[in-house]
């Protein structure tokens, strides 16, 4: 009887809100995650949640020939529900099946990996739990800021007016409104992923603060 082996887990970005979740500049969808499983190990399976950071269709020599398997992921996924999900014992139970009469053999050229006749099935079952998982909700900075900024007016009134709506408010009135140093420090603390507690995750609002700031200034001319 095959000694059962221990099973480690990896997560690429783990401290992050959305460890999968990466977007280039100008895509509009995120980049391919994946659940990767290898048995090399003398005496453990390494399962890595890993972000395929290479932009169109790509995959590592390993994948290819088969030496690991990888398991296609919801990029949106909560770190949280993906570490709870990888370290359950049904997912580890799972893993033990799909590794079972796994082998490593060189031919020649490349080493090639063999599964058992059951490996697709599971994985598609695997597949089907990734993609299940809470995810993240994705905001923009510009339009989260609309709604999260408090502006005053020359009289430290709280105003709470849009990014547009503070234009028009100098243009029309020449009032000097401003926002708050301390706010901007707050909020742009995390600027590139901000992250509050209600699973959001803003992109953009470092620049975003910037075009406020420099309207700001503009109008007050």
């Amino acid at each position: 009887m095959e000694e059962k082996k221990n099973i480690t887990i990896k997560i690429e970005n783990e401290d992050l809100i959305a460890p999968m979740y990466l977007q280039y500049d100008g895509q509009s969808q995120p980049q391919p995650a994946f659940v990767e499983i290898d048995p090399r190990g003398d005496d453990e399976i390494t399962v890595s949640a890993e972000v395929n950071h290479n932009i169109g269709p790509s995959c590592s020599q390993d994948q290819f020939n088969g030496v690991v398997w990888s398991i296609p992921c919801n990029p949106y996924v909560l770190g949280k529900e993906l570490a709870d999900y990888l370290e359950s014992e049904d997912f580890k139970a799972k893993v033990t099946e799909l590794c079972t009469d796994y082998s490593c053999e060189w031919d020649g050229s490349n080493w090639k990996g063999s599964w058992n006749n059951d490996v697709h099935t599971i994985s598609e079952s695997i597949h089907m739990d990734l993609m299940s998982l809470d995810g993240v909700e994705i905001f923009d900075g510009d339009e989260w800021i609309e709604d999260s900024i408090t502006y005053y007016n020359d009289e430290r009134d709280e105003v709470n007016y849009s990014h547009e709506a503070t234009k028009a408010i100098y243009d029309k009135q020449g009032k000097n409104i401003e926002v708050v140093k301390e706010n901007i420090e707050a909020i742009a603390k995390d600027s590139e992923k901000y992250i509050d507690q209600s699973c959001q995750l803003v992109e953009g609002i470092e620049e975003a603060l910037m075009e406020i700031i420099e309207e700001l200034e503009y109008n007050k001319e």
